[in-house]
């Protein structure tokens, strides 16, 4: 079996930062990251979606808790549905599988370079991503 300290060192937690942001009804109120993508050691993951403008980049979903490490496809997403078929949703838990597959493939190309560990796999994460703003 595997020790704490050893999973803790190869190990990424990834977590979805949460939905409850409101800041376009009050933008006094923000809503940072919860628990537990808010807790040591874990990696926190926002939401993005297509803006209305003419270039349908992405942009910060509205919902979407500030203040996340990284933000992945999180508005429309299809998925599957309860008793067949799909459905599309909403939600930071629909972006962090986006960024646990980058995850993976980052993970296969720094084991083959023979440079992984945790630190190495979040570092090239943050430094291959685009930088956005929370408004």
């Amino acid at each position: 079996f595997l020790s704490w300290r050893y999973a803790a060192a190869v190990v990424l937690l990834v977590a979805a930062a949460g939905n409850e942001n409101v800041n376009t009804v009050n933008p006094a109120f923000e809503v940072t990251v919860t628990s537990p993508a808010e807790a040591t050691g874990f990696l926190s993951v926002g939401a993005m979606g297509r803006s209305n403008d003419a270039t349908g980049s992405l942009t910060p979903a509205v919902f979407s808790n500030t203040g996340a490490r990284l933000t992945g496809p999180g508005v429309g997403i299809l998925s599957a549905k309860v008793g067949g078929d799909f459905v599309e949703l909403n939600g930071t838990s629909m972006a962090t599988p986006h960024v646990v597959g980058v995850a993976a493939v980052w993970a296969q190309k720094l084991k083959a370079e023979n440079n992984f560990s945790r630190q190495s796999l979040v570092d090239a994460l943050e430094q291959s991503a685009k930088k956005a703003h929370f408004a």
